[in-house]
């Protein structure tokens, strides 16, 4: 199905990667927000994340935002693991949270030069 999305030149690499964190991202926040609401309020919750205009918006058009967000949104979720169940999972926030920074860090130095 996605080697027939990249034949009609509906899709590139950054599309794409921006789709899989995207999705990603849901499923962080669905789980982020299980940890202090119930089931339907989590899925709520997740819910209207996906459907923010400003989110689906940068999703269709692979910017480099929503790996940032979904990389955000799974840093906070292991830092409150690794606080609540098992200090280990700290080893995994700290790489996360800094791929979500350098993420958009690097999306500010290739556009830099164009201005």
């Amino acid at each position: 199905m996605l080697a027939f999305l990249f034949r009609l030149g509906f899709g590139g690499e950054i599309t794409v990667f921006a789709a899989a964190f995207y999705v990603a991202g849901i499923i962080g926040m669905y789980l982020l927000l299980q940890l202090r609401f119930s089931e339907m309020e989590s899925l709520a919750g997740a819910l209207s994340f996906a459907s923010f205009s400003l989110v689906l918006s940068w999703a269709a058009t692979g910017a480099l935002d929503v790996p940032a967000i979904s990389l955000s949104i799974w840093a906070v979720y292991l830092a409150l693991i690794a606080r609540r169940r098992d200090s280990r999972f700290y080893y995994l926030a700290f790489p996360v949270a800094m791929a979500a920074f350098l993420t958009r860090y690097t999306s500010g130095l290739c556009c830099s030069h164009l201005q």
